[in-house]
């Protein structure tokens, strides 16, 4: 770059660069007063009166200059816009700020809808209100954004201000001088709005083209004239320094008195004036000329083409800011003798022709302008004269001092202390870092110093930084600071000179290393309570947003590598001295759980504080904090931490005492938020098995004791219930359950809290529980059935036995005696109280509550888990399974009573003579139906007995007959459950449905097996309230009955009035004639008689369900009605026809009376069950047992042939219908044979049997059991095993109609769960 400059320089004489100088207070306030000063006298309106003022002294210059029509404010326009083109500047340069758009589109709507107290006069509102619509229109509005061009809004204005003037006012003359006037106000609005919002500085150039415009329109206008005041009249301009605005804000700055003050404005009449700026312009335009070094050289740039651009826009600048002030005070003028005039602002006296008062506005902002070039002067002061004879000019003071940048910068940095000491006190904290009249001094200053904008962005980041750094300020003030120096320079870094460029990236590098030094400051306090202020996050937003990202802070090779370095061992370190204080802190601490606890606390505190402040923040994107805290101490950690424990158990082992489990999870629970991120950021610490291997031992243990105290949760729960509603006033449960899953529930939210993070273990968690749940609530279910059945059954039979012994011996035997020999026993009608429905209720709350846990424990979710990670094992012949034997019913019993009958029940018993199980007892029956389901737990193969025995009043009961059941798990392995029809050793045999599920550690099994004990038991005691009731109705609807109400005598009158006649022949009054015997009358019976002979059956029930009713849920009593419903229908059946089976029946049919009479039962009973749509609904009522019972009365008068044809088209149809399921099966198997069984095909195949159960197929073999004959027909191999098939169609159609639980293929149906069951 040198090279550039010697062949053209070399003529010239460069004088040296001064010397540095020191700068004083007093130098600095010489130099800023002279520029107050000078501003003061060069203000617009100070101008425009100074015209005025010259007008009039120079009436024959200005006689000859006037132009022949008046100048209007488009001319004036026009010309500053050719005088301002010329030079071409940097695209974007002399564009208006963005912002300015919008605010100032809000501005004109405010002073159009008139709320704008300085623009209330109709003609400005007028015109501005044109404007206004016009700028708004969207095309427009979309040009100034794109354009920013202020030339265009203000010609746009003076079109617009012109339309509306002419038409408001009849003089042409008078609306041009109106639109200059309008035209002045509308640039003042500009101008004022973009000081205002803090645009100003961001625009220098513009504010001084604005200020040129304002000054020029004046020159045509009234604007700023004093009013009234007439041409030519005798005014004194103010030299008083308080009319002075910037005088004022000098002499506080620099605390100086007023009065010296004054004395020195006084002194300065005569030498400071716009000769002395031109003077200053003048040599600063030489020495560029001259590449003097007392401005700028080509070696200060990075490129000529900078240095040029620089040079080029420095002399138009400088060009401009002359003619400008030879425009604005015509007599700088020249004489006709070629001489200049002095200026008329120092004559002596100071009296002028006309003053203006001292503006009170904000003076010039910028201190760079758009100008003209050297033309625009000649032809401002004549083409003959040249450049060079305004030397003649110089005289005065100067404006400039010997250092301006020392000079300049002293001065900002005295305005930033004062505002700053200001800002700080706490006075105005809202306050800018430059009070607006200190920026004015200072935007006035570097424009007659010709201070460039860059310098005036890096000293004033410069001063900041070395506040900053000795601590006078904060953090916020620097925030402040950067934000501020982005508004004053548009980041043409390029264009800088290298001085200004040096020392912003020496400011930049200082602000770094401040910065630097503050963040490893504030991770030394990293784990303390209170976070140290201003926040890492402020610090890094600083570093970021103004210096990292700066392309001139990149270019100054900054260490970043050693910072981080610096930072990541800063980081490191305190880490470490933070853990090693906490484990010194364990050496005063004697309790070996509180060892823990304290680390734990300790350590888990630490690690939230460090999340919660350094989660989401990577200091200078490559350093977390959190990374380098858990990676420095997650080991040690985990190794303390099972040390810790192991103390415990030893110490715990050593004093003989019990290791506190929920001290220990609750320890646990603490520790686990903090163990997730330090094993996903230190996986190499393994921290997360560590936990786990040391606290799963007391999970276990905490099962265990779970486990062992289940069953007294149990005991106790019962003990303390007095089995009543806990709300009185409506039908429920009692206290028992409630207290009970209190501590279910307890025990679920503490597991659950556990939140443990391996998922397998959690569901292996989650099984033990459930099995200890399991175990409850069969214990439950077993003491509720227990209390259930001794309040129904036990209980009566003692009372009964109390009573009975009361009464003498010989009554007793009596009675026994009596009834023996009759052969049956008088069934007594059996009420229920109110505290064994309570025990109903009980059960169907405990299962709603045990469907919530399961939900709660997500046994579905659990169950998967555990199969994916436990493969299936073979089956062994000695695994644990658990069985389920369903007893249906009997057939073709052995009798054991006098009366041809037997009162029989099923005992099942082991191989060594235990008692497994035993049914209830069906009274007076050969061809009884128990339905009753047992749980027979094994391991490997059991053999059980079932034994049927007779009931006896007296004696021994007598056994009926027996046979073997072989449960072996490999045959059932398979899960499908088996029919079974077993022959007894005697005679008849027994109907079985057999089905097992494995007994294994699954939480599906156990949730089935909780769900089998509630619904075995909640059919248990349904069944004994219906059993109760059946015997009764039993009794009430028998053919003792039915035959007591068809033989009672009919009064005969013929018959009575012939025993009257024997009776008197007998006495000797009359001859008795023998008469023939009459033949029996027919009985008439009405459907009164027949309702009147069930009447206490109806008795009984009203009586009964309105216990029930007032006592049960809803659901229950329903259930129950239901049930006992059917037993209606089964007994009427029963009176019908005889069971089904491939043997003759000794049983009588009835006679087409009876049948009457049984089917008007059958209409009342339903009646009195429906109640009017108040009990059980008419389509309960009449499902498929109503409607078989109902199809007996078609075919029971038929004879044996007809029977015969259609029990061959059932045989047929029945056949035709297994092979078309056996194909259907076979179809839908190909991905295994149970894929397909799922609920709603089962739905689908029950609702199918139910249709096909109404054609009354089954009644037709029933019916030739009865009949004459009829062996030949049933001893035949397709009837036996039709009959066996209806049998089980019969036992699918009961359990799913009926609501009871029932072993279906691979799924247990139970209200609430599906357990599924797998294949090995």
């Amino acid at each position: 770059m040198s090279g550039r400059l010697s062949s053209n320089r070399s003529s010239v004489a460069i004088p040296r660069r001064p010397v540095p100088v020191v700068v004083t207070d007093q130098t600095c306030y010489t130099y800023a007063l002279r520029v107050a000063f000078l501003a003061y006298l060069l203000h617009p309106n100070t101008r425009a009166e100074r015209v005025k003022i010259a007008a009039v002294n120079a009436s024959t210059v200005a006689e000859r200059n006037k132009p022949s029509r008046t100048a209007t404010a488009l001319d004036s326009m026009n010309e500053l816009v050719r005088t301002s083109t010329g030079v071409k500047e940097k695209e974007g340069k002399n564009k208006f700020p963005k912002d300015l758009v919008k605010i100032l589109k809000t501005k004109l709507e405010v002073i159009s809808m008139g709320k704008d107290p300085q623009y209330q006069d109709p003609l400005v509102r007028a015109t501005f209100a044109g404007f206004y619509a016009h700028y708004t229109e969207p095309g427009f509005y979309k040009q100034v954004k794109e354009n920013r061009k202020i030339e265009e809004l203000v010609m746009i204005f003076i079109s617009s201000a012109t339309a509306v003037l002419k038409k408001r006012l009849n003089d042409d003359h008078e609306a041009k001088e109106m639109v200059n006037q309008h035209v002045v106000l509308f640039v003042r609005l500009i101008r004022y709005t973009m000081k205002t919002n803090h645009l100003a500085s961001s625009a220098p150039d513009l504010m001084q083209r604005l200020e040129n415009y304002e000054t020029k329109l004046m020159t045509n206008s009234r604007v700023g004239h004093e009013p009234g005041v007439q041409p030519g009249a005798p005014l004194t301009i103010s030299y008083n320094i308080r009319d002075m605005p910037m005088v004022q804000t000098v002499i506080k700055l620099f605390s100086v008195p007023e009065y010296r003050a004054q004395q020195e404005i006084d002194a300065l009449k005569g030498s400071v004036n716009e000769q002395t700026a031109i003077n200053d312009m003048k040599a600063r335009i030489n020495n560029i000329n001259a590449n003097s070094p007392a401005v700028l050289q080509e070696d200060d740039f990075q490129s000529e083409e900078a240095y040029q651009q620089w040079k080029t826009i420095e002399l138009k600048q400088l060009s401009q800011m002359i003619s400008d002030m030879i425009e604005g005070n015509p007599e700088l003028t020249l004489n006709p003798n070629g001489e200049a005039v002095s200026t008329l602002l120092s004559n002596g006296n100071g009296q002028r022709r006309s003053a203006s008062d001292a503006a009170t506005n904000p003076n010039r902002l910028s201190m760079i302008s758009n100008g003209g070039d050297m033309d625009r002067v000649r032809r401002t002061h004549g083409a003959s004269k040249s450049i060079a004879s305004m030397q003649d000019l110089e005289g005065g003071a100067t404006l400039v001092p010997p250092d301006p940048k020392r000079f300049y910068r002293h001065l900002m940095e005295m305005c930033l202390s004062r505002d700053l000491a200001l800002k700080l006190s706490g006075e105005n904290p809202d306050a800018p870092m430059i009070s607006r009249a200190h920026s004015e001094l200072l935007v006035e200053c570097c424009q007659r110093w010709r201070m460039l904008q860059a310098y005036r962005v890096a000293s004033f980041l410069d001063a900041i930084k070395t506040k900053f750094v000795d601590g006078e300020v904060g953090l916020e003030v620097v925030d402040e600071a950067f934000h501020h120096a982005l508004t004053m320079h548009d980041g043409d870094f390029e264009s800088w000179c290298f001085p200004d460029h040096q020392l912003y990236s020496q400011a930049l590098l200082r602000f770094s290393e401040a910065l630097m030094r503050m963040l490893y400051d504030q991770i030394q306090h990293a784990f303390d309570t209170k976070a140290p202020k201003p926040g890492h996050g402020y610090v890094l937003h600083v570093l970021n947003e103004y210096i990292l990202e700066d392309p001139v802070f990149k270019e100054t090779g900054a260490p970043m590598k050693e910072y981080i370095q610096h930072l990541e061992h800063g980081v490191r370190q305190v880490a470490i001295d933070r853990y090693n204080s906490h484990r010194q802190k364990l050496l005063e601490v004697q309790d070996s759980v509180m060892k823990v606890s304290n680390h734990v606390d300790a350590v888990t505190a630490d690690m939230d504080r460090v999340v919660k402040r350094y989660k989401h923040d990577k200091i200078l994107e490559c350093i977390s904090v959190l990374e380098i805290v858990v990676k420095t101490t997650a080991l040690s950690f985990a190794l303390d931490l099972r040390n810790l424990i192991l103390e415990v158990d030893l110490d715990a082992r050593t004093k003989g005492l019990e290791v506190p489990l929920d001290d220990m999870l609750v320890l646990f629970g603490k520790v686990q938020p903090a163990v997730g991120p330090m094993q996903h950021l230190c996986p190499e610490s393994d921290i997360a098995a560590v936990v786990e291997e040391s606290f799963r031992p007391y999970v276990h243990a905490w099962l265990n004791v779970t486990e062992a105290k289940t069953p007294e949760w149990v005991d106790r729960a019962i003990s303390m219930d007095k089995f009543q509603s806990e709300n009185p006033d409506e039908p429920g449960h009692s206290s028992s359950v409630v207290d009970l899953f209190d501590q279910f529930w307890q025990a679920v939210g503490f597991l659950k809290d556990l939140e443990w993070p391996d998922e397998y273990q959690d569901a292996k968690f989650r099984t033990r529980l459930a099995k200890a749940f399991s175990l409850g609530i069969a214990q439950y279910c077993k003491r509720a059935e227990e209390l259930f059945t001794y309040e129904t059954t036990l209980k009566p039979a003692a009372e009964q036995e109390a009573t009975s012994s009361a009464q003498p011996n010989t009554e007793r035997w009596m009675a026994m005696a009596r009834n023996a020999i009759r052969g049956r026993t008088r069934v007594e009608p059996f009420n229920f109280a109110p505290e064994s429905c309570v025990k109903i209720n009980n059960i169907e709350y405990v299962q709603k509550k045990m469907e919530a846990i399961a939900e709660a424990l997500d046994v579905e979710t659990m169950a998967m888990i555990i199969e994916e990670r436990e493969p299936q094992k073979p089956r062994s012949s000695h695994e644990k399974a658990t069985f389920t034997i369903k007893i249906i019913s009997g057939e073709d019993l052995k009798p054991c009573d006098r009366n041809g009958l037997s009162d029989p029940y099923v005992v099942l018993s082991d191989e060594h003579g235990r008692r497994v199980a035993k049914t209830r007892t069906i009274y007076k029956s050969l061809n009884p139906r128990w339905d009753q389901s047992f749980d027979v737990d094994v391991k490997g193969l059991l053999w059980l007995r079932a034994t049927v025995w007779d009931a006896d009043v007296m004696g021994d009961h007598d056994i009926c007959g027996s046979c073997y059941l072989k449960l072996d798990p490999r045959l059932f392995g398979d899960y499908v459950p088996r029919e079974q029809v077993a022959d007894l050793d005697t005679q008849g045999r027994l109907l079985l449905r057999i089905s097992m599920e494995g007994e294994k550690d699954d939480i599906l099994f156990y949730f089935g097996k909780v769900f089998r004990s509630l619904h075995g038991t909640e059919n248990a005691m349904t069944r004994i309230v219906v059993d109760k009731m059946t015997a009764y109705i039993q009794e009430c609807l028998s053919r003792q009955v039915l035959k007591s109400l068809l033989s009672r005598p009919v009064i005969d009158v013929d018959k009575v009035s012939l025993q009257m006649s024997n009776l008197f022949s007998r006495a000797g009054l009359r001859q008795a004639t023998p008469q023939p015997e009459p033949a029996p009358a027919k009985v008439g019976l009405t459907k009164q008689d027949m309702e009147s002979a069930i009447d206490p059956l109806f008795d009984y029930l009203d009586a009964n369900f309105a216990v029930l009713a007032a006592n049960l849920t809803e659901s229950a009593i329903r259930n129950i009605m239901s049930k006992v419903w059917h037993e209606v229908l089964t007994t009427i059946e029963d009176l019908l026809v005889p069971p089904l089976s491939e043997k003759p029946s000794s049983m009588r049919p009835l006679n087409e009376a009876e049948v009457d009479v049984v089917y008007n039962w059958l209409n009342f009973l339903r009646d009195f069950f429906h109640h009017g749509g108040e009990g059980v609904p008419m389509d309960v009522l009449t499902q498929s047992k109503y409607q078989e019972v109902v199809s007996i009365r078609f075919f029971y008068d038929q004879d044996l042939n007809t029977l015969v044809q259609e029990a061959e088209r059932t045989v047929q149809t029945a056949m035709a219908r297994r092979q078309e399921a056996a194909a259907h099966e076979t179809t839908s198997a190909t991905g295994g044979k149970l894929n397909s069984r799922n609920l709603g095909t089962i739905k689908a195949k029950r609702q199918k049997q139910v249709k096909d159960l109404q054609s009354s197929d089954d009644i037709i073999l029933r019916i030739m059991r009865m009949r004459e004959g009829c062996e030949r027909v049933l001893d035949h191999e397709d009837v036996e095993q039709e009959v066996i098939e209806r049998n089980n169609v019969f036992l699918a159609q009961f359990c799913w109609v009926d609501g009871v639980w029932g072993v279906l293929c691979d799924r247990i149906i139970i209200p609430g769960i599906c357990a599924y069951q797998k294949h090995s």
